[in-house]
């Protein structure tokens, strides 16, 4: 569970830097802007299979394996309400707290076909995310982590796969 906390964390860091891609209409200019967070849908795959059925096959009922999800979601909700991002024009970023306060800044770069999106933070530190959507008025995004990690401490590494699609309205 130390290493499902270290993702969730390096997750929530990562998740605020995203962009998307909407029609043949849509440009670089697009995401320039205010972007406020609406909603997240969280994925978890151990192994390819979603979380529920990989606890089910090591023997954990599905009941109890859809509390662990729920608390893995509850982990980001909180952290992002209220969070907003700003894309300048001169290919800056900056986040804001739900007080207002500034959180973290940086630069971003968005390819030509509006499918990725890379920002570097204020420690240099680059990510790169997946553009899904984006429109004048919404922004879809996912970032994807993924870790060879011992999960149910049996001596093997199983694959654990987070990917968090967020949802931003300007």
């Amino acid at each position: 569970m130390k290493k499902f906390r270290l993702i969730t964390i390096l997750m929530i860091g990562t998740v605020l830097f995203q962009s998307c891609k909407d029609d043949e209409t849509t440009n670089q200019t697009d995401i320039v802007g205010v972007w406020t967070y609406n909603d997240l849908e969280l994925e978890i795959l151990v192994n390819n299979q979603d979380l529920a059925t990989y606890y089910s096959s090591i023997g954990i009922p599905s009941a109890q394996a859809d509390i662990y999800y729920e608390i893995f979601e509850a982990l980001y909700k909180p952290d992002l309400e209220g969070y907003k991002i700003e894309f300048k024009a001169d290919n800056t970023y900056q986040t804001t707290t739900p007080a207002g306060d500034s959180d973290e800044s940086g630069t971003y770069e968005v390819n030509a076909d509006l499918t990725e999106l890379t920002t570097i933070d204020q420690d240099q530190v680059e990510y790169i995310y997946e553009i899904k959507s984006i429109s004048n008025s919404s922004l879809t995004i996912v970032s994807s982590d993924s870790q060879e990690t011992d999960i149910n401490f049996d001596g093997t590494d199983e694959t654990f796969m987070a990917n968090v699609t967020l949802f931003l309205t300007k």
